[in-house]
């Protein structure tokens, strides 16, 4: 009861915490695979609320830009070289 009174004498185990941002602040940066599959997943719109939150606690922001700027300049790419190979035939 006299934590409750006086919130200096609480404990840091009793202090409430955002169950992401202890993961996130010492989070490794996740795999390759990992920032691909959850790049792709949100370029065609499918990724769960679960997994969407799985994967901002395990990869770093940083390496979710860049992989999406190299997916996208791929996706782009292929369709250039699509046009041109159809417009080729």
């Amino acid at each position: 009861m006299r934590a409750l009174l006086n919130p200096e004498d609480r404990s840091a185990a009793d202090a409430p915490q955002s169950p992401t941002a202890p993961a996130r602040a010492l989070a490794p940066g996740g795999s390759v695979v990992r920032a691909v599959a959850a790049v792709a997943a949100s370029f065609f719109g499918v990724r769960g609320r679960k997994g969407h939150e799985a994967d901002l606690a395990q990869l770093r922001p940083l390496q979710l830009v860049l992989t999406g700027l190299l997916m996208a300049a791929v996706f782009v790419l292929s369709l250039l070289g699509l046009v041109s190979l159809v417009l080729r035939g």
